[in-house]
């Protein structure tokens, strides 16, 4: 099914309040606005020929949901449970670290201090999980990593979103703290970057190589890096 600009403006309004969470007080909860379908489907508008993910950023801009580096409406969840999983991986095992170590990304992200990291307080609270969380001592930086390997579908629009409510989802002190009195980090004050790895073959990535405009601006706004990696 095709849509207006008008159409798809109208569904991004709607979801934001419906599907992507609740109102109280006058306060908009998206913590899960980047899984409706707005933000997934993909197209043109058929009056103004502009592509989908595009009037919807756009949206979110004209309605001040972006503001400097930080999508306003996003809640954080404090975990009462520790962030670290202490679950055992390897290449072998993990489909995300494969892609990781094959591409030699510890270059740049150095090592990986855990996987599938949980954001969640409760089951209810439907918070995303961290696909790599790595951390470079020689920089004290660390890194949140969302990998779409070559079979994603996701679009470029859902992936920022992705990625950016996990950060402003997270308890950054709570996170720290836990990995740094394991000895996973040295630092209780690294600098926390956001990481989208794009795998050659994927939806996400043919979508970032196509777009500009307000999904450019979102990335730089939002100060995530975006690396793309051949598929192999």
């Amino acid at each position: 099914m095709e849509y207006t600009e008008e159409q798809i403006i109208d569904m991004a309004g709607n979801d934001i309040v419906d599907y992507a969470g609740w109102v109280k007080d006058d306060f908009v909860c998206a913590n899960n606005f980047y899984l409706s379908d707005t933000v997934q489907r993909t197209g043109k508008t058929t009056d103004t020929e502009l592509d989908y993910s595009e009037v919807v950023a756009e949206f979110l801009y004209k309605n001040k949901f972006i503001q400097k580096d930080n999508f306003t409406e996003i809640k954080q969840i404090t975990r009462k449970k520790p962030y670290y999983t202490n679950k055992e991986f390897s290449s072998e095992t993990s489909k995300l670290v494969k892609i990781f170590e094959r591409n030699s990304l510890q270059n740049n992200f150095g090592e990986i201090i855990d996987i599938s990291v949980p954001l969640n307080n409760f089951e209810t609270d439907m918070a995303g999980k961290i696909d790599i969380l790595s951390y470079k001592k020689e920089t004290n930086e660390l890194f949140i990593i969302q990998i779409k390997p070559h079979s994603s579908n996701e679009t470029i629009l859902r992936a920022i979103l992705e990625i950016q409510t996990l950060y402003q989802t997270m308890d950054k002190e709570n996170l720290i703290n836990d990995f740094y009195f394991i000895g996973k980090i040295n630092s209780q004050n690294p600098k926390i970057k956001k990481v989208l790895v794009l795998e050659d073959g994927s939806t996400t990535n043919q979508e970032y190589n196509c777009y500009m405009g307000n999904i450019s601006n979102l990335i730089e706004d939002l100060q995530i890096e975006v690396l793309q990696i051949e598929w192999n």
